[in-house]
């Protein structure tokens, strides 16, 4: 019996250190408890931005070229878009919209003869609308623009160069001069068979987005 008493005396004194020398418990945080990894944020979608387009900022000018005299000219009522997405211009959606009556070559004689069916044939006609289709970098600031010219009825691809690029706070600017044909829509009128100042088929445009 007092061997008995005496192991579990020697057991007493002994739970004091052997509760010290056993492997604590991970204590957990309250903070971590049920926290998963949050998912990543989805990317956001680059943002558009529109230029309008109207003779306030632009110009929008052709040259008719003759035996005699050229015939340079304006039009004075159009309007227009130029929507980007991010800074690519690659993305660039155009569409310009002119009213063809609003032509002026600075005599009003030759530009009613232009208005009539000889020519445009507003009356018909009154519009012409340019759609683009693709924009194609070609060096730094320099693109095709490909795209379709509605006018006079007809629908004709037309693909020009031109000199685009963006301001700092994102506002489109460009450039183009190039040449068309104008027979490709029909314009046949007064061509080299005609009297002695015909008008080449060959017209030019210059157009410019500015401040």
């Amino acid at each position: 019996m007092r061997s008995m008493i005496g192991q579990l005396a020697l057991i007493t004194l002994l739970m004091p250190s052997l509760a010290l020398g056993a492997p604590k418990a991970p204590v957990s945080r309250s903070g971590d408890q049920g926290q998963a990894t949050p998912p990543p944020k989805p990317k956001q979608a680059p943002a558009q931005r529109t230029t309008q387009l109207s003779p306030k900022n632009t110009k929008l000018n052709f040259q008719a070229y003759s035996r005699l005299i050229d015939a340079d000219g304006s039009f004075g009522a159009f309007k227009g878009s130029v929507t980007i997405t991010g800074a690519d211009v690659q993305t660039a959606q155009i569409k310009v919209v002119v009213d063809i009556g609003s032509l002026n070559t600075g005599i009003d004689k030759r530009d009613q003869h232009l208005r009539n069916a000889d020519f445009f044939h507003v009356s018909k006609w009154p519009k012409a609308v340019f759609t683009s289709t693709g924009i194609k970098e070609l060096a730094k600031d320099k693109y095709e623009v490909k795209g379709r010219l509605v006018m006079m009825g007809k629908t004709v691809p037309l693909s020009f160069p031109a000199d685009i690029w963006l301001t700092d706070k994102g506002e489109v600017r460009a450039k183009a001069d190039f040449k068309m044909d104008r027979r490709r829509w029909g314009m046949t009128g007064y061509m080299s068979s005609w009297g002695v100042n015909p008008i080449k088929p060959s017209v030019r445009i210059h157009f410019q987005v500015k401040e």
